[in-house]
């Protein structure tokens, strides 16, 4: 418990440190830098199921998706050329991912092969949505204010630390026991009921929409558990606890990383692009 408590107070004092001191490119290469070791893990955790995954030519491509989506994001004017060519670069690169899968073994039949090459394909395509979108969201959060990019770390770590404490002393009633069997529901309704709270005291300093500060902090809430139990699906079906070891105390950088991966896009979308 203690490891934990000072891992957290040491990665929360960095990020807002990087966050405040960073010039526009080092932030992107910190943030992308962060989810790239996030997905060197999750092409782990596929591989543990597939025994095939492309974890390589995975990480090259989502590299590339990031820096297109980074810049089709950041245009004052999006068009649908610009999100079709993103799509197609996702789509492509899932076809080329499930044809780089070689033989798995000399018994895999030409159908079986067939599956691990569609599944490898899905997962690729999904993977680099999963998490190209955090990557340039968080930029964006950050070149819109850094108080903006406080709120919403603020709303997921305030969050994700009350569920654990809540759930740890008064959790009696599971509510996704399949994925994650120390989640309860008490846990995650103080969660949300915190969100909103640190929602109300970021508003009390910056004066913005009281309802739309609320609508914001509660739908980022509700994404960041959302993320939590995507993450635990892929760990629960590659039999695996933690993503990784790199953070005492927390496990991987995925099971850090996690939450934000869809609290980052939908607070960005909500909270940015309505002003």
């Amino acid at each position: 418990m203690g490891q934990r408590i000072v891992t957290g107070i040491i990665g929360v004092i960095a990020a807002f440190a990087v966050a405040w001191f960073s010039s526009d490119s080092f932030f992107w290469f910190v943030v992308f830098a962060v989810y790239l070791l996030a997905a060197v893990e999750f092409a782990a955790i596929v591989d543990k199921v597939t025994a095939s995954f492309p974890k390589v030519f995975f990480l090259v491509t989502l590299t590339v998706a990031s820096v297109l989506l980074t810049y089709i994001l950041s245009k004052e004017k999006i068009t649908a050329y610009t999100i079709l060519a993103y799509l197609v670069l996702v789509v492509v690169c899932g076809a080329i991912g499930g044809i780089l899968v070689v033989r798995v073994s000399d018994n895999t039949n030409k159908y079986n092969l067939f599956l691990i090459r569609i599944l490898n394909g899905a997962v690729l395509s999904f993977a680099l949505v999963w998490l190209s979108l955090p990557i340039a969201t968080t930029w964006l959060v950050w070149k819109s204010g850094f108080w903006q990019l406080f709120l919403l770390c603020a709303i997921v770590w305030v969050g994700d630390s009350t569920a654990f404490f809540i759930g740890r002393k008064w959790g009696k009633r599971q509510f996704a026991s399949t994925l994650s069997p120390k989640k309860t529901w008490e846990g995650a309704i103080a969660s949300f009921v915190t969100s909103l709270i640190v929602g109300s005291v970021w508003n009390f300093f910056f004066e913005d929409s009281f309802v739309k500060i609320l609508f914001v902090s509660a739908m980022t809430s509700i994404a960041a558990q959302i993320g939590d139990l995507l993450e635990s699906l892929f760990k629960r079906a590659a039999l695996v606890k933690d993503s990784g070891f790199i953070l005492p105390g927390h496990g991987g950088m995925l099971d850090r990383m996690d939450a934000l991966i869809l609290a980052s896009p939908i607070f960005y979308f909500l909270s940015v692009l309505v002003s």
